[in-house]
């Protein structure tokens, strides 16, 4: 069995071409690797790596690899497995290194591309929204736990900041799910499920607990799951909290709760302190801070402690979690994570 050219979906340009034949080799050579010696055969792939990595010097060759080559190839790897020779098939030890070989080329080349071009672009855009928690304006100029992270980060990457204000944090999910900026920053906890959703959630860098917030003085103080059933509890429409919901209604299925859209956390905690309603759910850093503003809010109870905000990446822009994971090493060790 041998891999043609059907796997090209598009015309790659002539400087690719080489490129093209030799990843058809090196497939074929994994495939016909348990009827030749081994050591001509990684004789060979070195060879060809070789000339990749060559061909590979610019950028402009690397983005046109990445999108003609890579992207195709990666669809067809998700097939590849059911489809190899028997004896490939069995020997899974073969079969896994080959995969991450792939894995890793895909990893390295799109990797290098995507950071040297985000550079070149030279700006950071970010989806977020003002509130209190995030960013919000001073005398003119922004401030806010979320602006002093971001600024810190793009300072990290050697670019500037560019911020694209939504309203809510449904918006914000909307919009770096569909690639409009590279991250978003609104304060969210990261919650597994989601990614299965389609959201990229990148490393935590701030630990918070996830807590109920009703008001002081405002009927009987709800202290567990069960007692909210006599509250009427309020959260954002297709946020990590709902989906928290969700998977509690499964051991408590008399937990009740609307959702509304177009909103968010500070918005849900002012009408908690004005006692439109009973009890909404939001991390321990909103909480905090927006007692300054609203004293009378009061946790009822901790729902979950010990959960990570972190930002959602763009799947595009899946590099980054690299480079957000080395900017919070770097904060950490030089003592500036204790300022921000």
């Amino acid at each position: 069995m041998l891999i043609g050219n059907n796997i090209m979906t598009t015309t790659v340009p002539i400087a690719l071409r080489r490129i093209v034949d030799l990843l058809l080799q090196l497939f074929n050579w994994a495939i016909e690797i348990l009827d030749s010696k081994v050591i001509p055969a990684l004789d060979f792939f070195w060879h060809s790596l070789l000339d990749l990595i060559e061909l590979l010097n610019t950028a402009e060759n690397r983005e046109t690899f990445k999108r003609e080559v890579l992207h195709p190839l990666g669809r067809v790897l998700q097939k590849l497995e059911t489809k190899l020779p028997k004896k490939l098939q069995k020997n899974r030890p073969l079969q896994w290194s080959l995969l991450l070989l792939v894995a890793l080329m895909l990893f390295y080349f799109s990797g290098d591309s995507s950071i040297e071009d985000l550079r070149e672009a030279g700006e950071l855009v970010v989806i977020s929204r003002e509130s209190a928690t995030t960013l919000y304006q001073v005398n003119g100029a922004l401030a806010g736990p979320e602006f002093d992270y971001l600024s810190s980060f793009a300072e990290f990457l050697g670019v500037k900041l560019r911020l694209d204000i939504r309203e809510n944090d449904q918006q914000v999910l909307q919009a770096i799910k569909q690639g409009e900026g590279h991250i978003a920053a609104a304060g969210m906890t990261y919650y597994p499920p989601l990614e299965e959703q389609g959201y990229l959630f990148g490393p935590g860098y701030q630990d918070v607990d996830v807590q109920v917030v009703c008001r002081r003085n405002q009927g009987k103080r709800p202290r567990n799951i069960e007692d909210l059933s006599e509250k009427e509890l309020v959260v954002i429409a297709d946020s990590s909290y709902e989906a928290r919901l969700f998977e509690i209604q499964q051991q408590y299925p008399d937990l009740n709760w609307d959702s509304i859209e177009d909103s968010n956390v500070d918005d849900l905690l002012e009408l908690v302190w004005r006692k439109e309603i009973d009890c909404t759910i939001a991390n321990s850093s909103q909480v905090n801070i927006k007692r300054r503003f609203y004293p009378e809010l009061l946790v009822a109870f901790t729902l979950e402690e010990n959960q990570s905000l972190a930002w959602n990446i763009s799947p595009e822009w899946e590099i980054l979690s690299d480079s957000i994971e080395q900017w919070l090493a770097r904060i950490e060790n030089d003592g500036s994570l204790l300022v921000l």
